[in-house]
């Protein structure tokens, strides 16, 4: 993937700066998530910098304040990633498992068009000639392109700060699964 020209940074309020910071950041986990190191690398090195710095220069909070929040975001975005993949995955096994269990049978649906292969990219590098090795990549890439084609990630992760670093919801009493 070529990585995108990105747009300068033209605002100088320090909350919509703040914004953008965090909403790079996470498309900058996301992109690292998915393999597209490259793209991530772009956006950690050329897109965030002019942005904490214009940030920096217009925030009226003192340098270790803005230091600490920046660690902070960057230590919450990471984890909210983490968290929005393994949520996602949970929500799609369940999902496959109830299309999957014997039930009544459903109206008959069209058929399905027929599957276009796609060249995947693997997350990982593996010598040449470890079958093995690539057998396992291969099913693990797929797993994660089918998850991703059910509910995609940036579906399920929050998008801005106040999302970012509120408190988890207290705990709900437990729910049964079952059909």
């Amino acid at each position: 993937m070529q990585p995108v020209a990105l747009p300068p940074v033209a605002a100088q309020d320090p909350a919509q700066l703040w914004e953008e910071i965090v909403r790079w950041t996470l498309e900058a986990c996301v992109q690292r998530h998915e393999g597209r190191e490259q793209f991530a690398r772009s956006l950690l090195s050329e897109r965030l910098p002019p942005l904490i710095q214009a940030w920096s220069v217009h925030s009226p909070l003192p340098v270790a304040e803005r230091r600490q929040r920046l660690r902070e975001l960057f230590d919450r975005a990471q984890s909210a990633v983490t968290v929005g993949r393994l949520q996602r995955q949970l929500i799609v096994d369940e999902l496959t498992r109830r299309l999957a269990a014997p039930g009544p049978s459903l109206p008959s649906a069209p058929a399905p068009a027929p599957v276009r292969p796609r060249i995947v990219q693997l997350k990982r590098r593996i010598p040449f000639g470890d079958i093995p090795s690539m057998l396992t990549a291969l099913a693990e890439t797929e797993e994660e392109l089918r998850t991703e084609t059910v509910l995609p990630l940036r579906s399920v992760l929050p998008l801005t700060w106040e999302n970012l670093t509120r408190p988890a919801a207290p705990a709900l009493p437990a729910l049964s699964l079952q059909p």
